[in-house]
């Protein structure tokens, strides 16, 4: 799914195996979905970008084993960006980018096996994360306060 407008949003539902969402919201105000996958091997793509004066927001659950996430948020002229990922089973993937000013994220993982990579650019960052089970976890950030 693409889009591209002012107050971009989108809302999505999946159950399924091996299912797909792709995702890309580029506007000038905000952009933001919320997706709900749940089954086996299931796959979220997206990648939002706000121009001045626009934030991105993304929730995200996964439930089932051999999930992955990946994520990219960008906001010109130091907008705030903020992602909620929930991820439920085992061997579970998430890749998470954020650049702009007021970053946030919350990551939790719940299961065995489970990998998260989170890279935070900018000012104002802010992070939680909760991993339950066997899991690893790489975070870089960058920028002053």
């Amino acid at each position: 799914m693409a889009q591209q407008a002012p107050l971009a949003r989108a809302e999505l539902g999946l159950a399924g195996e091996r299912l797909a969402a792709s995702l890309r919201q580029q506007g000038q105000a905000d952009a933001g979905f919320a997706l709900l996958m749940e089954g086996s091997d299931g796959l979220v793509d997206a990648i939002q970008s706000g121009d001045a004066g626009g934030s991105n927001v993304a929730s995200v659950w996964q439930s089932g084993a051999g999930n992955s996430a990946s994520l990219d948020q960008y906001a010109s002229a130091g907008m705030p960006n903020h992602v909620a990922l929930i991820q439920d089973g085992t061997a579970n993937i998430a890749f998470l980018t954020q650049s702009g000013e007021g970053n946030s994220l919350d990551l939790a993982q719940r299961g065995a096996d489970n990998f998260a990579a989170i890279d935070q650019i900018g000012s104002g960052l802010g992070l939680s994360l909760s991993q339950l089970g066997g899991a690893s976890v790489s975070i870089t950030q960058t920028g002053g306060r």
